[in-house]
């Protein structure tokens, strides 16, 4: 049984290392999604919650930045990013109130971090991000009600649930991506090594299904134009 679950365990650990190398490919996926709506004039971009730098790891190798930074809470985190090399600079930081001048980068992504604060920390966290990007606002969350926190450090757990309609009313063109709920975001997060593998397996085949059904997918991509002049600014919603 043991041997089973750590086959299951390092499975998993692949899935998610090749999802991370076709997720680009694999239409309506959020990488895919951020790399093909991403405004193509930016050249400087502030990755907040960065993590690791596996997103930047693949939006280099689409897109020719002269300044990339990755702000993020946690010093590990920034550290690995480093080894990587990821980013141009990293900056340790809370997310609730950013360190950085206004209207200092063309763009600025959050990706899977709103939901890590509590709901009126997170707008607040949105009004700061659209006052330091100049051209595009770029995020990604689950959709619906936060996973179980259970088990789970500070930083790991969700406060917030959103829904599409939160970021519309801020102005945002917003994207489906993966199975909803239960069938998506909570088999990725279980602690069933089984039920995660799976979950990972399937959550992308969602994704080209709900695209442009943002309320019936698991989570969403938003993007904001400030400049109304970038492209892909005004694709076609249903």
């Amino acid at each position: 049984m043991f041997r089973l679950e750590r086959l299951l365990e390092v499975a998993g650990v692949h899935v998610r290392k090749l999802e991370w190398i076709l997720g680009p490919y694999l239409y309506g996926t959020a990488i895919n999604t951020v790399v093909r709506l991403l405004d193509r004039q930016g050249r400087s971009l502030l990755d907040v919650g960065g993590g690791q730098g596996e997103p930047m790891a693949v939006l280099n190798k689409k897109h020719n930045f002269r300044l990339t930074v990755n702000a993020d809470v946690l010093l590990t985190q920034l550290e690995e990013s480093r080894k990587m090399g990821t980013h141009d600079q990293h900056v340790l930081c809370g997310g609730q109130r950013l360190p950085f001048q206004r209207k200092s980068f063309d763009i600025v992504l959050c990706l899977e971090t709103i939901e890590h604060l509590e709901k009126e920390d997170g707008f607040s966290l949105l009004s700061n991000l659209e006052e330091i990007a100049r051209k595009q606002v770029i995020l990604s969350m689950p959709v619906g009600e936060k996973i179980p926190s259970e088990g789970r450090d500070p930083p790991w757990r969700h406060s917030s649930s959103w829904y599409p309609a939160d970021l519309r009313k801020l102005g945002y063109e917003v994207r489906g991506k993966g199975f909803p709920n239960i069938k998506g975001y909570l088999l990725v997060a279980s602690t069933n090594k089984f039920l995660s593998l799976l979950g990972c397996l399937l959550y992308p085949v969602a994704s080209p299904f709900v695209y442009f059904f943002p309320d019936k997918a698991g989570g969403m991509v938003g993007i904001k134009y400030l400049d109304k002049n970038s492209p892909g600014s005004g694709e076609n919603e249903n």
